[in-house]
């Protein structure tokens, strides 16, 4: 499973998905454990997760984000937190300061 190609996922959501009042995380805590527990499922595939979300978003906020960053899926490992199949560093996301979360401005 680890030579499958990466299963790639998008996180959307208020501030469970971005980890909003998490203490000592500077990763949204609902991807990694998502992107985790599939790389377990599917046998040690390679999960990256992007996450577009903020305490109180909105879908209407969301989909400005969505359309404002042209979040891209297809591509760069670089540009994507990431699990399972090698064991890999952990990489900020470049979305923004904090990893794989969007802020509101």
């Amino acid at each position: 499973a680890a030579s499958e190609t990466p299963l790639r996922i998008l996180v959307i959501g208020d501030s469970v998905a971005a980890g909003v009042g998490v203490l000592g995380s500077s990763t949204p805590v609902f991807p990694e454990v998502l992107a985790k527990s599939l790389s377990r499922a599917l046998g040690g595939r390679a999960v990256y997760w992007t996450c577009v979300g903020d305490e109180g978003a909105s879908a209407a906020w969301i989909l400005r984000e969505l359309e404002a960053q042209k979040v891209d899926m297809g591509g760069d490992e670089e540009d994507s937190n990431g699990v399972g199949g090698e064991e890999r560093e952990k990489k900020d996301e470049t979305m923004d300061t904090e990893k794989g979360n969007l802020n509101k401005e």
